[in-house]
């Protein structure tokens, strides 16, 4: 494995973006909700389900400390410019309202929703 171009983000661009042009914009415990949701199930010897369960343990530092998501205390136009471009291109629904709940400071309804998607989806987890 290359550490530094892994191939589960290099393979696994959204809307011609890596996680880290998003993610570097972010504070470290929002960053790290990013990459668990948008590297779910392509990580070689990693469940989705393990990759969901790290992005939970982040959204709670995130509910405990009072941490914003954006490093810069406003969203960045590159996420909102890429977040057009992932909804066009379908199929990133979870990572997308999470990352617009975590954008309002809504980091509990964000737990709340991702803790009932693994339920629904991996209920013997």
């Amino acid at each position: 494995m290359n550490y530094r171009d892994p191939s589960h983000y290099r393979d696994n661009k959204i809307a011609g973006r890596e996680c880290i042009e998003i993610t570097h914009h972010m504070t470290f415990s929002a960053g790290n909700v990013a990459k668990y949701l948008w590297r779910a199930g392509f990580k070689a010897g990693e469940s989705a389900q393990k990759d969901l369960d790290k992005a939970l343990r982040y959204l709670e530092f995130l509910i405990d400390q009072h941490q914003p998501a954006w490093a810069y205390a406003r969203v960045p136009q590159v996420y909102r410019d890429w977040k057009l471009d992932a909804q066009r291109e379908g199929g990133h629904e979870l990572l997308l309202e999470t990352l617009d709940l975590m954008s309002f400071g809504l980091f509990r309804q964000a737990h709340a929703e991702l803790s009932d998607y693994i339920k629904e989806n991996y209920p013997n987890g």
